[in-house]
């Protein structure tokens, strides 16, 4: 049983996306790797349940994602292009 363990947030630049559409509906699926100002690395899973304004390589976004319990997969929920200011965070109160 996967039990979400908290929402989290990062900053960074998608430095890979492979995504794919799957079934009848073009259902995107597939993994963007994020690197974030301090050098790490943040892979995350895209399915139908993230809402994202871009996926294209090189963009700078802030994303949302669930840790799971039991599992090592971070799924974001939500991807947002950030344009100029690189020191935006998410509000607390619009993390749900």
């Amino acid at each position: 049983m996967r039990v979400r363990i908290v929402k989290q947030e990062v900053l960074g630049v998608i430095v890979f996306s492979q995504i794919e559409s799957y079934g009848a509906t073009e259902v995107p699926r597939g993994i963007i790797t994020l690197q974030r100002r301090d050098g790490g690395y943040v892979k995350l899973a895209v399915n139908s349940f993230t809402d994202f304004d871009t996926l294209k390589e090189g963009e700078m976004v802030r994303a949302e994602y669930d840790e799971f319990s039991g599992s090592d997969s971070l799924a974001a929920t939500k991807i947002c292009r950030v344009d100029g200011n690189h020191d935006q965070t998410i509000p607390q109160d619009e993390l749900k």
